[in-house]
């Protein structure tokens, strides 16, 4: 759907109108000379402070040695605006909801408070303090986002005694939140509020008539069967200018949205059996079906597949509803990979995820037995029993990965001095992993595997040690064995289609 163009500085220009009118109405100007200047400055301390512009700082900031507000938010500028937290709110939620289909980002809450920035201007000829607060709350889900930005301003201003001729307290909160995923009639919804109040105190410390701020609105995004967005309404309530500050936030949303469903955060493709080895020639059952990711329900949805390698999947191209079943040929030698493709596009997102299937590979089990001689330092030495089992699987990058299990047992001795020996048995067990990759096709294929165990165990190691005729347990943390294993092993190769070979290396 084509939405109107953002024009930013029409809306700061249209923005500030209606604030200036709120002020005027409530009597600023009569507050005390230089008071609509004040104020003014204390809206581009907060604007500046949110959108983090250095270059601006220093252009508008003379009266104040090029620094009306320190910079005090890592966020990108949103654009430019009279009173920046609207626009602060509205960016915020934007590329959070934006972002939610992204594999690195994360789900998780964040609380800021940004340091208190105080700041020295001159006003009509007088002394003028303005101090500022910005806190930025945001949490993101699978599928929902809230942003809540808050400022707190406060200006005043003291003539050549320092008495306070006049001051200025302002707040404003940008709260939004919202769920990407459409719903069954394909609506995704959100809720946008903006509050804002200012209060005016005289020489005296007595509070005058001030202005207020609010606006709020409910949106609808709607999303058609190809998952594009089809419609945006919003029904507002509030103060005059509700419409123009609702409508500059549903514009600048909607296509966030729509990046959000249609990334894939919604909808669940669950492909049986997942990546895996078949046969030659063999003939293997596909079953897809749809389940939504945040509801956790079953969908009746249409899902349809393509195809890439060798030999054939059937049907291709067509859509089925869910629960649908294909049929996959295999090809006829090893080493033939068909890729398969699963999608699903509707008013509710769009899934998708594709499977490899390969003749003769795939997943392979490995055990080992042997003997580890190790000496420490000339001090230390260890006959240990290695048994490892180790399960190794192709990944979707055609490189191997695997995680397994390696227990050592056996006597450990060491000689401290002439006058101290000690003894004990090792018996634990810990994990360990390889890395690696497939080498050549066929009977003269090989697995070429490097193997990394843990540091230490857990557990205690206890060796009787004798010095003098006495005799007395010692406790300590096992010796990284596994590790001292793994490294004498280094990289080795075996073969691919199964069998024996013994290695003998030493380092």
């Amino acid at each position: 759907m084509p939405l109107p163009a953002v024009d930013v500085e029409a809306f700061r220009a249209a923005e500030m109108k209606l604030r200036s009118d709120r002020r005027d109405k409530a009597g600023l100007a009569k507050l005390g000379p230089g008071a609509l200047e004040l104020a003014t400055t204390m809206d581009r301390t907060v604007s500046f402070l949110l959108l983090e512009s250095q270059s601006k700082l220093k252009a508008e900031g003379a009266g104040s040695g090029g620094r009306l507000a320190a910079p005090a938010i890592g966020l990108p500028p949103p654009g430019a605006a009279s009173f920046g937290s609207y626009f602060m709110t509205s960016w915020a939620f934007n590329e959070l909801v934006s972002q939610l289909g992204e594999t690195s980002a994360h789900a998780g809450s964040l609380t800021a408070d940004n340091p208190v920035t105080t700041d020295t201007v001159t006003i009509g000829g007088n002394t003028g303090k303005i101090t500022t607060l910005v806190t930025v709350s945001a949490s993101k889900g699978a599928s929902k986002v809230t942003v809540i930005v808050r400022t707190k301003v406060s200006g005043e201003v003291r003539d050549g005694t320092g008495a306070i001729l006049f001051k200025i307290e302002s707040e404003a909160t940008g709260a939004a939140s919202g769920d990407a995923c459409p719903d069954t009639s394909g609506a995704a919804h959100a809720k946008f509020t903006f509050r804002g109040r200012e209060d005016y105190f005289d020489a005296t410390g007595a509070t005058t008539t001030g202005s207020n701020e609010n606006y709020e609105s409910d949106f609808t995004f709607k999303a058609d069967d190809s998952a594009k967005l089809a419609s945006v309404d919003f029904t507002s309530t509030g103060d005059v200018g509700n419409d123009l500050m609702m409508r500059f936030a549903a514009t600048t949303a909607a296509p966030s949205f729509e990046t959000a469903w249609r990334s894939g955060i919604c909808i669940d493709v669950q492909v049986d059996p997942e990546s895996t080895d078949v046969e030659r020639d063999s003939v293997t059952t596909v079953d897809v079906k749809l389940r939504h990711k945040i509801e956790g329900n079953d969908l009746d949805l249409t899902v349809q597949a393509s195809f890439s390698g060798a030999k054939s999947l059937d049907p291709v191209g067509k859509k089925q509803r869910s629960p649908a079943t294909f049929q996959y040929t295999a090809g006829p030698k090893d080493d033939d990979e068909g890729t398969m493709n699963f999608e699903s596009v509707s008013n509710r997102g769009i899934g998708r995820t594709f499977v490899r299937y390969v003749v003769g590979g795939g997943t392979w089990t490995i055990t080992s037995t042997g003997t580890s001689k190790e000496l420490a330092a000339g001090v230390a030495t260890a006959t240990l029993r290695v048994v490892a089992n180790l399960e190794m699987k192709i990944k979707e990058d055609r490189t191997l990965a695997g995680t397994g299990t390696m227990t050592l047992s056996g006597p450990v001795s060491a000689v401290i001095a002439s006058y101290m020996s000690c003894s004990g048995d090792v018996d634990y067990t810990v994990k360990f992993t390889a890395t690696g990759r497939r080498i050549g096709t066929g009977t003269e294929a090989v697995l070429r595997l490097t193997l990394r165990g843990e540091n230490g165990a857990e557990g205690t190691l206890v060796m009787n040690c004798t010095a003098s005729g006495y005799t007395l347990p010692q406790s300590s943390q096992p010796a990284p064995f596994s590790v001292n294993w793994a490294f004498a092993l280094g990289q080795i190769d075996l073969p691919s289609s199964g069998g024996t070979k013994s290695i003998s290396r030493s380092a």
